[in-house]
């Protein structure tokens, strides 16, 4: 009962020690850089994508070049002070390179949204370069060791198990099929800046995701063995391990004194990277609606 009072006698002490209850807060202190995402499909489609646009838009015509130009327009308001893109760190010399061949008249910009946005946005600002922050994923060494042929019978043969123990697991997968194809269709009856603030929505972003985790994702459920049991899990481990590369990559090309990124990247990174926004300390997400009107 001593014990018991005594306690109830320091709530108060304790209380007064920790103001507002909240060590959250020292972290709110931290300066934050504020990122801004344009989510993109891809105008110059590499065929690299499980999921392929079968009608592809004439990004070179007029009309689409207006919109492009439009949206360049409403990116440059947000000021950033420094432009990362899709592409692979390795290529930052090469790309380096067109850029300043752009700057001075040398290169026509091809369909690539890395020149068609990135780099016109990166001009009007009076950049002097745009930053790489694609990266390979890390497989697991099992996935990693087996030649392409020994990959595709192994995936399919966990396919053809798993159709067969939980049939009821590929319900989804048709619906994500029709999900995408209603999407594509958008492109050929709203304009580009519409599309954008569709696909970069909250309820997108969400919607995106869930294909990553049906269907294969699910390949190996029912087997004893470990490596086997886990193959689906651990082949989309590399997609998030591709995105968090990226994530740090976006921090590699940060130097003191930045204070807003823009990153233009495919929308499949949408969840994974706003993830890593949201969480970190030092990082603020800034939604693309503010600024593409």
């Amino acid at each position: 009962m001593k014990r018991l009072i005594l306690i109830i006698c320091l709530i108060p002490i304790i209380c007064k020690a920790q103001p507002g209850h909240a060590p959250e807060k020292l972290l709110l202190e931290i300066p934050k850089v504020k990122i801004m995402v344009l989510g993109t499909f891809h105008f110059d489609d590499s065929g690299l994508d499980d999921h392929k646009n079968e009608k592809p838009l004439a990004m070179m015509s007029a009309e689409k070049q207006k919109e492009i130009q439009e949206i360049v327009d409403q990116l440059i308001r947000f000021k950033p002070d420094k432009i990362a893109l899709e592409f692979k760190t390795l290529l930052q010399p090469r790309i380096d390179s067109l850029y300043n061949d752009y700057g001075s008249g040398k290169f026509q910009l091809g369909k690539n949204e890395i020149y068609q946005l990135g780099f016109r946005v990166g001009e009007k600002l009076g950049h002097d370069k745009v930053y790489g922050v694609d990266a390979n994923p890390r497989w697991y060494d099992f996935i990693l060791n087996m030649e392409e042929q020994e990959y595709e019978n192994y995936k399919n043969a966990l396919i053809s198990k798993l159709a067969i123990e939980k049939p009821h697991t590929r319900e989804l997968y048709p619906l994500y099929q029709q999900y995408y194809k209603i999407k594509d269709s958008l492109l050929h009856v709203v304009p580009l800046r519409d599309y954008f603030l569709k696909v970069n929505s909250e309820e997108s972003i969400k919607a995106n995701h869930g294909i990553y985790l049906v269907d294969s994702f699910k390949l190996g459920i029912g087997s004893d063995d470990e490596d086997e049991r886990y193959f689906g899990a651990d082949m989309r481990t590399a997609w998030y391990n591709r995105n968090l590369r990226i994530f740090q990559n976006i921090q590699r090309i940060l130097d003191a004194g930045d204070e807003r990124v823009l990153l233009i990247i495919g929308y499949g990174h949408l969840p994974i990277i706003k993830h890593c926004i949201e969480y970190s300390p030092e990082f603020e997400w800034v939604e693309l609606s503010e600024y593409l009107k």
